[in-house]
């Protein structure tokens, strides 16, 4: 019989019990709570009441989903009683049970002799106990040595001799292996790691031959765009021949004609600064583009000029920018009132390092097209473009003017 447990299974009496009833019903949905018993599993339910009143009982049936068990009352020393409904009912680990544990962990001999121990026997072997079958085993293998060991000696194998493996393949069975089949699985074996003496030969007249083997002729040669070798020889005299000419680079021999622009870059592409095909540029051209570029000063238009002694922000307003490209700002002295560091900002936007008493002429540029200010400061979007009619000045944190002045210039 296997005694079965389950932790902390408890409920209480359905219905009360006589003395002599012979199960018990737990309540609704408790059941389960304990461990299914069948067959000769069993386990142990102590009852107990309210004056502790105690009584142990064995259950040897328990279906599963059922809160009704079959008992054998009176258990270990304990008197059967009648209970009433709601009387504790508990699973509990019993004087009999741990004796049981303990009594076989002390027994050195039976309960764990390997005599004891049952072995269900199959192929050859018979013994029905781990004894019995361990002698069955070492009686077996001795015969096999003394079989071997008393055998004659035979100093060169044949082909058809056979010698006994365990095949890893096969559960570890036990095979036979003839001594032709042994030598073409080497053989097969260092083939896969040794060259042929053959290739080995080969190997060697290549390295020997200082001549034919490693000319240029005999090296081949893949092809690129305008050479037709196909061998490096003929690839160098080919770029010899037909590429560089017969001399220094500048002196006798000349630049690919295909690397030398054959079209005129025009003005307009000089400004434009977009064209990417090769093409040919004059002094003339390069100063043209260099003037288009860089601002006129004749191309700069006053707009306005702000004196900023006092007030925390200056505004400069009724602009007409269309046709502008750039504003142009130069501030001339300005300083705030707080003598603190302060960033001189244009829409909001940086365009200084910190000013302070000693505010020095300083630029910035805000772009048009963009709105995007830069100068000696962090610079950044304005919002502002050629439909703007008024730009504001300030400082980054709250101040007052207190010195110089701001002029603005359009610039086309």
């Amino acid at each position: 019989m296997t005694y079965q447990a389950k932790n902390n299974a408890y409920s209480t009496l359905a219905g009360g019990l006589t003395n002599v009833a012979t199960s018990l019903t737990v309540q609704p949905g408790h059941g389960d709570r304990f461990p299914v018993i069948a067959a000769s599993n069993y386990t142990m339910v102590t009852l107990e009441d309210a004056s502790g009143n105690r009584e142990i009982v064995k259950v040897s049936v328990r279906a599963g989903a059922s809160d009704t068990m079959t008992i054998v009352r009176a258990q270990e020393g304990t008197t059967a009683r009648a209970w009433a409904a709601g009387d504790s009912v508990e699973l509990r680990m019993t004087a009999a049970e741990i004796q049981t544990v303990f009594d076989h962990v002390d027994d050195s001999a039976a309960a764990h002799a390997a005599s004891a121990i049952s072995n269900t026997p199959s192929g050859n072997m018979t013994a029905t106990n781990v004894q019995d079958a361990i002698n069955e085993l070492q009686t077996d293998l001795d015969t096999r040595e003394k079989s071997i060991d008393a055998a004659t000696e035979k100093t060169t194998p044949v082909n058809a001799d056979t010698l006994g493996i365990i095949d890893s393949a096969a559960s570890n069975a036990l095979k036979k292996v003839t001594w032709a089949n042994i030598k073409a699985t080497l053989k097969s074996y260092f083939d896969s790691l040794y060259a042929p003496a053959s290739a080995s030969t080969a190997i060697s007249d290549h390295i020997s031959d200082a001549t034919a083997a490693h000319a240029a002729s005999a090296i081949s040669y893949g092809g690129n765009t305008g050479l037709s070798a196909t061998d490096v020889e003929a690839a160098l005299d080919e770029l010899d021949n037909e590429k560089l000419g017969a001399g220094a680079i500048g002196t006798t021999v000349q630049a690919y004609d295909a690397d030398i622009p054959t079209v005129s870059a025009s003005q307009a592409e000089m400004e434009a600064g977009t064209e990417v095909a090769l093409r040919s540029m004059s002094p003339s051209r390069i100063k043209q583009a260099i003037l288009a570029l860089t601002p006129n000063p004749e191309s700069m238009t006053l707009l306005g000029t702000l004196t900023t002694t006092s007030g925390t922000t200056q505004t400069l307003s009724s602009l007409t920018l269309a046709g502008y490209k750039h504003l142009f700002i130069v501030a001339n002295g300005v300083n705030n009132s707080s003598g603190a560091i302060r960033v001189l900002r244009i829409g909001g936007i940086g365009i200084s390092v910190g000013a302070s008493v000693a505010a020095k002429y300083q630029a910035a540029f805000v772009e048009l097209s963009t709105g995007v200010a830069s100068g000696a400061g962090n610079g950044g979007n304005t919002g502002y473009s050629t439909a703007t009619t008024s730009i504001v000045f300030d400082w980054d944190t709250s101040s007052t003017f207190n010195n110089g002045s701001i002029k603005v210039y359009g610039v086309k």
